[in-house]
């Protein structure tokens, strides 16, 4: 399933749990500007912000825009 991110105004704000999985990952640096994106879950039902579906089970990738999941209902 493809999901394509949506650019908002203003930052959205990030859970800490979250931060620390992403600082271990190594991808602290994107954080800046994914904070104002959004993206239409399907496991969730709900909009989100990319960097919750970076630490997410069947995140597989995002490229230019766009963000692979393997979530099927």
């Amino acid at each position: 399933m493809i999901l394509d991110v949506i650019k908002t105004e203003k930052p959205q704000k990030i859970d800490k749990k979250i931060m620390s999985k992403l600082k271990e990952a190594g991808m602290y640096r994107k954080v800046s500007f994914m904070r104002k994106e959004l993206v239409n879950c399907p496991k969730e039902s709900k909009q989100i912000s990319p960097l919750n579906c970076m630490i997410c089970e069947y995140f597989m990738r995002r490229i230019k825009g766009k963000i692979y999941c393997k979530y099927a209902k």
